[in-house]
C-alpha cells in the first residue's frame, strides 16, 4: 500500500509538471527498475519534506531519479577507460544512479545531506545487491557536498542538478583542487545543465550533448543533457 501511495504521488506531480505523455514515459521507465529490483527509487521528494546537514537547504533542489534508459545512454558515450576510476554522485538522494553505475564502474560513492535520503539509499543498495550481482564497491557519505574530500583517483562526476550555482562552485573548488594535486582526464555528466557556464570558466569543454536523450528525460530546455571533460 506505501508503494501504491508514493507511485500516485509521482504521477500526480509528474503531470503537473511534464504533462501525460513525458509522465507516461518516465514512470514506465522507474516502475521497471523498481520491480525488478524491490526498490523504491520513483518518487520525487521536496527539499522541504527532508532534514539535511549543514546550511545549505535553501540552495537545493529537489529528488528526483534519472531514468535508467537514459543513464545507460550517457554510459554508452562514455570512453570505458573511465569505468577502471572512482564514480561519484552529488546529492546521490536515493541512490538509483549508485546502483546503476555499480554495473560499470568498480568503486562508486555517493554524497547526500539527507539523512532519510540516506537511509532510503542503503535500503535500496542491499536490494539491489542482492537481486544484481557485482564487484563494485558502494559508499553513501551522508555530508553536505561542499564537505567531501575528493579522492584523486576519482574521474566521472554526476550532477543530476542538485544544487544552486554558488554551491555548485563550491564542489567544483574541490574537484580544481584534487585535479591540481593529480593531473588527470575528469569527466562531468550534468543533467539540466542550468549552471554550465561554470564549468566553462574552469576550463571544461562539452565533449558531448545528448540533445534526443535530454527530451527522453523530460528535459525539453536548452539546459539539457552535457558531458563535459577537462585534461
Amino acid at each position: 500500500m506505501k508503494k501504491i501511495f508514493y507511485y500516485s504521488k509521482y504521477i500526480f506531480h509528474s503531470i503537473r509538471l511534464r504533462g501525460v505523455v513525458s509522465t507516461f514515459t518516465q514512470f514506465s521507465d522507474n516502475l521497471d527498475f523498481d520491480i525488478r529490483y524491490n526498490t523504491e527509487t520513483a518518487t520525487q521528494i521536496e527539499i522541504d519534506e527532508l532534514k539535511v546537514v549543514g546550511t545549505n537547504r535553501r540552495y537545493s533542489f529537489r529528488y528526483e531519479s534519472t531514468l535508467e534508459s537514459v543513464f545507460k545512454k550517457i554510459m554508452e558515450v562514455l570512453p570505458k577507460r573511465f569505468f577502471n576510476t572512482k564514480f561519484i554522485d552529488f546529492g546521490s538522494g536515493k541512490g538509483k544512479i549508485l546502483m546503476l553505475a555499480s554495473i560499470y564502474f568498480k568503486k562508486v560513492i555517493g554524497v547526500e545531506f539527507s539523512s532519510k535520503l540516506c537511509a532510503i539509499s542503503l535500503k535500496n543498495i542491499s536490494e539491489f545487491s542482492r537481486c544484481f550481482k557485482h564487484d563494485s564497491e558502494i559508499s553513501v557519505y551522508h555530508k553536505d557536498a561542499i564537505d567531501l574530500l575528493i579522492p584523486d583517483d576519482a574521474c566521472v562526476f554526476y550532477f543530476f542538478n542538485p544544487f544552486h550555482e554558488c554551491i555548485l562552485e563550491k564542489v567544483l573548488d574541490q574537484i580544481d583542487d584534487s585535479f591540481n594535486r593529480r593531473r588527470r582526464e575528469i569527466i562531468i555528466i550534468y543533467v539540466y545543465a542550468l549552471y554550465k557556464k561554470s564549468l566553462f570558466r574552469r576550463g571544461f569543454s562539452i565533449y558531448h550533448r545528448m540533445k534526443e536523450m535530454s527530451r527522453e528525460a523530460g528535459i525539453y530546455t536548452e539546459e539539457g543533457i552535457y558531458i563535459f571533460c577537462k585534461k
